[in-house]
């Protein structure tokens, strides 16, 4: 689960791509504190993209031909031909030229010409006075129909916070510690998923024990960031040695962490101020999953 966040008294926008399927139109969205209160409502953005196959593609292409690629932007997923119980599937763009989209991934199936290809990301704003005090457990929950049906409602959770986690981590940066981290990678590998995937890790162990929106300070934590990329590179490998670098990589990790966070305060009511009983971080013990 992606681990969003807002910041105090200024709000901002929640993004998801976690709709089955593209809206009828723009769906109504509550916005939730913890204990169910609705805080604001409003109506959501739907993507622009709604366009289809100019002609039909087999599986295993990576690359297909649309009828109009305005707003379609390398990076994004998109659904292709609908849902999956009926033939469609998501489709990651890695490049677009002219009315040509490059897949980062071959496909799965089969597509015909006039095959559908849509953008399911809605955005809902979130105003500041919907983040009038710090929160965890926080959600929108967005309601839309699809050819006049109703689908389940789509829950999306976000903490409201004082502080904020950031890391400026780069594929560059992580080749400049392993040089070979692209030869390791396996086929299909979309380096900015797996650097998301990173810090998702990263903010749960820390979320093991603090608040993640506690952490005093504008602290960057790009250098743990870069081992856990490479330590996910790894766990894709196989064979002993693969596992044993994996093995390696997951007390570096452990190590980057703790040592970066020893000495660093936590405000866990986000108050402004440290009390005594909040005080500093403590050892993250890891455990393999």
């Amino acid at each position: 689960m992606t681990y969003r966040s807002l910041q105090l008294d200024v709000g901002g926008t929640i993004t998801t791509d976690e709709l089955d399927e593209r809206p009828d139109a723009s769906p109504a969205y509550e916005v939730k504190s913890e204990t169910g209160a609705v805080l604001a409502s409003g109506t959501a953005t739907v993507n622009a993209v709604s366009t289809t196959l100019a002609s039909g593609v087999a599986r295993g292409a990576r690359a297909v031909t649309v009828t109009s690629a305005s707003s379609i932007v390398a990076g994004q997923r998109y659904r292709l031909t609908g849902r999956e119980d009926i033939g469609g599937e998501f489709v990651l763009v890695r490049s677009v030229s002219g009315t040509s989209v490059t897949l980062v991934r071959p496909l799965v199936n089969d597509h015909a010409s006039g095959a559908s290809f849509v953008s399911t990301r809605v955005s809902c704003a979130v105003p500041a006075s919907a983040c009038d005090t710090p929160r965890r457990g926080c959600r929108v929950e967005i309601t839309y129909e699809v050819s006049g049906d109703a689908r389940p409602v789509v829950s999306v959770e976000f903490d409201v916070t004082r502080y904020s986690l950031r890391s400026g981590l780069t594929l560059e940066h992580v080749r400049t510690l392993d040089p070979l981290i692209l030869k390791r990678a396996v086929d299909g590998t979309w380096w900015p998923d797996v650097i998301a995937a990173a810090w998702e890790r990263i903010v749960a162990r820390i979320g093991q024990q603090h608040d993640p929106g506690g952490l005093v300070g504008a602290i960057d934590l790009q250098q743990p960031h870069a081992v856990m990329v490479r330590l996910i590179v790894a766990e894709q490998g196989v064979g002993e040695a693969s596992q044993a670098h994996a093995e390696e990589l997951r007390a570096q990790f452990d190590r980057e962490l703790t040592l970066l966070l020893t000495s660093r305060a936590f405000d866990d009511d986000q108050d402004g101020a440290v009390e005594k009983h909040e005080g500093f971080f403590r050892t993250i013990s890891l455990t393999r999953a």
